[in-house]
């Protein structure tokens, strides 16, 4: 079944306004740029693609570039194309290869709508992309916002962005480009499950699949139903915000859902960007409990301030603190690491295994090499469940001070992290019950 939509009347845009496809070459990309060169030869609008090579798979992303040039060739679609080492950006910003493609991605297709003129980007996600996205919003903790899923249609600052074929599900697309015959390419990292939302698109939704064939649609309908939800909390909560910020008493008395999502709303105007669940409760108790002047700390060097009777948000003014790189080989005895930071190591003959939050038992014979302790570094990820995990997402889950953040000691040997307190042990680092073990404890001032 095609479940396409009509771009620009979803975006409430004349049809003959230009539209710009995020062209990756895949199954669904392909299969929306075939239906948009049908929609726009009929409306008479102008269609162009772009195509962002992230230099990530380095025997595949040539392969999809050239693919995608030949594909919008035979189809007489003009095509832009980025070339942008992700690798290396992500390791410079500190954020994880995922989310430094994404974000450079939709930077590149705004600066390509503000250039040409282009109202209307289009994008090839699909009912299982907004399962995968509401799997994974839960599974991180969400309110009603991350329910409501992928959103059929974006307002942003160049125009909209629109979800033509969200209601279609995977097979419904490879359906349509058997049909037609469309060729497209294959991204070999869809099957590597160490990726979290390949884990969900493999193993999760197959099982979901076997309660309920159509899952797809049943979840398309349920974000649908969220979403007016949402919608009608956050006209409530706009009501709450003016400019001179929230009014703290207004936020007391009203309904606890509107208030949390005032404040989100509050922020995201302030900053353009969303508050984690954590943020957002913290501001909330600041409200509750804070007085005049007291602040939080907040995402995108912002800090949450009561001035008055209100709640504002400011970039943070204060000086950062910055940390000097440190690696310490570490003895048995006590590690002096920085003015707040001692680590204390002891041999232990028996197994014990109680690992706390700062002090942890491991294997002699699992540790390659020899120990060490240094600061956290961009990049740093910790083998744990069987997952590489980024430090700088665990240390946000587990509310560590931002301030101590790139000062946390990170226990190191031949094979990279071992142990990060507070975070936890490296996969395979408890050995037999005839091993030897050493204990570290880590005394770090004001964590």
């Amino acid at each position: 079944m095609i479940n396409f939509r009509d771009p620009h009347a979803l975006a409430g845009l004349d049809g003959r306004e230009p539209v710009l496809l995020a062209l990756s070459g895949g199954a669904d990309s392909s299969a929306l740029l075939s239906m948009l060169v049908d929609h726009c030869k009929k409306s008479g609008a102008p269609l162009y693609a772009a195509h962002v090579d992230h230099l990530i798979r380095e025997d595949e992303h040539g392969r999809d570039r050239d693919f995608c040039r030949r594909l919008c060739e035979s189809c007489g679609v003009p095509i832009f194309v980025l070339e942008a080492d992700i690798p290396a950006i992500a390791a410079e910003s500190g954020e994880s290869t995922e989310l430094a493609a994404r974000r450079v991605r939709y930077e590149y297709f705004a600066s390509l709508m503000r250039e040409h003129s282009i109202p209307l980007l289009c994008t090839a996600h699909n009912a299982d992309d907004n399962i995968e996205t509401l799997i994974f919003n839960l599974t991180r903790g969400t309110g009603l916002r991350g329910l409501c899923g992928i959103p059929r249609v974006r307002r942003v600052e160049e125009g909209m962005i629109v979800r033509p074929i969200l209601d279609m599900t995977k097979d419904e697309i490879l359906d349509y480009c058997r049909e037609r015959g469309l060729e497209y390419v294959t991204d070999s990292t869809n099957g590597d499950d160490s990726y979290s939302r390949n884990r969900i698109r493999l193993h999760v939704i197959p099982e979901l699949r076997r309660l309920n064939p159509d899952v797809a649609h049943t979840v398309s309908r349920f974000s649908e139903a969220v979403s007016l939800d949402y919608r009608f909390i956050s006209s409530c909560a706009e009501e709450l915000i003016s400019e001179r910020g929230i009014s703290v008493s207004e936020l007391r008395s009203t309904d606890p859902a509107v208030a949390r999502c005032a404040i989100a709303l509050a922020f995201e105007q302030a900053c353009g960007s969303h508050l984690e669940a954590v943020h957002v409760e913290a501001l909330a108790e600041l409200c509750e409990n804070g007085r005049g002047f007291s602040s939080v700390s907040l995402p995108c060097s912002m800090r949450g301030r009561i001035e008055g009777d209100y709640l504002r948000f400011s970039k943070d003014e204060r000086e950062p603190q910055t940390c000097e790189n440190y690696e310490i080989t570490l003895k048995t005895g006590k590690n002096i690491l920085g003015e707040h930071i001692i680590l204390y190591v002891s041999e232990k003959n028996e197994k014990n295994i109680y690992n706390f939050a700062t002090r942890a038992t491991i294997a002699s014979d699992k540790i390659v090499g020899d120990l060490y302790a240094r600061n956290r570094r961009a990049g740093d990820k910790i083998l744990m469940r069987g997952m590489h995990r980024e430090l700088r997402k665990l240390m946000n889950e587990k509310k560590i001070d931002p301030e101590l953040r790139d000062s946390w000691p990170v226990i190191c040997d031949g094979e990279g992290i071992l142990y990060v307190p507070r975070i936890g042990l490296r996969d395979g680092a408890v050995g037999s019950p005839s091993s030897e073990y050493i204990e570290i404890s880590a005394d770090i001032q004001n964590s």
